[in-house]
């Protein structure tokens, strides 16, 4: 990642964004949560992400860690510093969100499908919190940040290339039980024929769709 940190309830104004861990907490007004963000620039825009998967390394948990909590995960949609950010400045996040099971059973690599929220940009970042953040004793899972050395939290993706129309030229008119011409040219940037089962449809426009291979 780019940068990674967590933010704590309970010293709002407390950075711990150079920390060699990352920790999400449930403890009644000292909930933790985790930040992360990854550079996915050389993603070209146009391509359609198929699966995309977070992965943190989750090596340590409180003694009273339930044998499965539900943390939530969300996008983050607003620019922050990894040695700035607090409790009081986090950044914004989509009200889109993936929630996934954790356990007691450290060590291992917690992976979470996030195809559902992934977005194509420059960064893509996500923060992760507890669904249950006000437990009345500590309940924290401790993951291994970048600045450890190793284990680095991950984001794996997978994407393909998305033909796109270039131009698209239709006649004004159609006339029931008459041919008409339909011209269109399609972009398919990596050169492979995704372009199949093209159809046309009349619905007071003319639509073209096809599906990708």
């Amino acid at each position: 990642p780019t940068k990674d940190a967590f933010i704590h309830e309970g010293n709002p104004n407390t950075n711990y964004g150079t920390d060699v861990d990352l920790e999400v907490q449930s403890y009644s007004t000292r909930a933790i949560r985790l930040l992360v963000e990854f550079d996915i620039s050389s993603i070209p825009q146009n391509a359609y992400i198929t699966s995309a998967t977070l992965k943190l390394y989750y090596y340590a948990c409180t003694a009273g860690f339930d044998s499965s909590r539900t943390y939530r995960v969300q996008r983050i949609t607003s620019s922050w510093e990894e040695t700035i950010v607090t409790w009081n400045n986090q950044p914004s996040v989509s009200s889109e969100y993936v929630d996934c099971t954790i356990d007691n059973n450290p060590p291992y690599w917690w992976n979470v499908t996030v195809t559902s929220i992934a977005q194509l940009n420059d960064t893509l970042g996500f923060r992760i919190m507890d669904t249950v953040e006000d437990s009345t004793d500590q309940k924290s899972a401790w993951f291994r940040s970048k600045e450890y050395d190793s284990y680095d939290p991950k984001l794996e993706i997978t994407y393909i290339y998305v033909p796109s129309i270039g131009e698209f030229q239709a006649p004004s008119k159609i006339y029931a039980n008459k041919y008409f011409y339909l011209n269109a040219t399609i972009n398919d940037a990596d050169g492979v024929a995704e372009f199949v089962n093209a159809t046309v449809e009349l619905n007071g426009t003319v639509i073209l769709k096809w599906d990708n291979a």
